[in-house]
């Protein structure tokens, strides 16, 4: 696989959670932690929207998947 490959995948798969968590976080019913989870989420994507590191972009993705399945319990 190349690189570009790789970078298309991930790309998409960060594009995928990013819609995952909005539309989760969606879901509940209180105004304030729709709007709060709603905010962090994209406050946490503008903040790494740099990151190149391949292994850390791979934590953050981890990190992501872990709060949606916390947030799909949650609601």
């Amino acid at each position: 696989m190349s690189v570009a490959t790789l970078q298309r995948d991930t790309a998409f798969q960060v594009r995928s959670l990013f819609r995952s968590l909005l539309r989760q976080s969606s879901q509940f019913s209180n105004f304030n932690f729709r709007d709060y989870a709603r905010r962090k989420t994209r406050d946490s994507f503008r903040e790494h929207k740099n990151e190149t590191e391949e292994r850390r972009i791979q934590e953050l993705i981890q990190d992501g998947l872990q709060n949606l399945r916390m947030l799909k319990v949650s609601g």
